[in-house]
């Protein structure tokens, strides 16, 4: 892709999909989708959102850097072209979805972990 174009996406992101308002100095959207992504963990998950509160392992602790990279950091490249492409399509949607799909997949070896060995 063109430098130009890629620029041009880049800005459609931050100002079309609101990725913008995740790095204001205040935070606030951020903040935001993390208690979004915990009020969602309480009603989907409730027995790993229970677990979590007994760990103080709040949603900010691992989510956070979710939100901020699309999950770019955390998957393959084959991956995050896909999670790209529905978050391009769907918007932040997606990014929850995912999250809670993550959560799903892991929550029986979660459940085993203490706060220390889940931030591992």
């Amino acid at each position: 892709m063109p430098e130009e174009e890629a620029f041009a996406v880049l800005v459609s992101i931050m100002q079309d999909y609101s990725m913008r308002e995740m790095y204001k100095p205040d935070m606030y959207y951020l903040g935001l989708c993390m208690y979004q992504l915990e009020c969602l963990i309480q009603e989907i998950l409730p027995d790993l959102y229970r677990h979590f509160q007994l760990e103080n392992f709040h949603t900010s602790m691992y989510a956070s850097s979710w939100f901020l990279t699309l999950f770019t950091t955390h998957f393959s490249l084959n991956m995050v072209c896909r999670t790209m492409d529905l978050f391009l399509s769907e918007g932040m949607e997606m990014i929850f979805r995912i999250s809670i799909a993550l959560l799903e997949i892991h929550q029986d070896e979660l459940m085993l972990l203490s706060m220390e060995d889940m931030l591992k």
